[in-house]
């Protein structure tokens, strides 16, 4: 499987008849099967961290439109199955002024 490619059956095998997915800090939350899956962004998994239960993925997200945001998305796992995700999303950002020399860019 490609880095950054969800593959439908391998999600059916692991996400719970009923998912819940909570996106941090908005106050909105997506509910549903895992017949119902819509991704319009593509995703790059960079680093996949954790052990027994509890993992940590640090994702780039790229837009149709461009925009290129950064995702943590935190995961608890019940046998084999996600049982709780939470999600966090950030866009590129420029340091302030106050702290530019001693940002290095890369």
């Amino acid at each position: 499987m490609e880095a950054g490619i969800i593959h439908h059956g391998l999600m059916a095998m692991i996400v719970p008849a009923s998912p819940h997915l909570s996106c941090q800090p908005s106050s909105w939350r997506i509910t549903g099967s895992q017949d119902k899956w819509v991704t319009t962004p593509s995703w790059t998994v960079l680093k996949i961290t954790g052990s027994g239960d509890d993992y940590t993925a640090e994702s780039l997200v790229k837009y149709p439109d461009g925009g290129v945001w950064h995702a943590v998305d935190f995961f608890r796992f019940r046998e084999g199955r996600i049982l709780h995700q939470i999600a966090y999303f950030a866009a590129p950002l420029e340091a302030p002024e106050w702290r530019a020399r001693w940002v290095e860019r890369f």
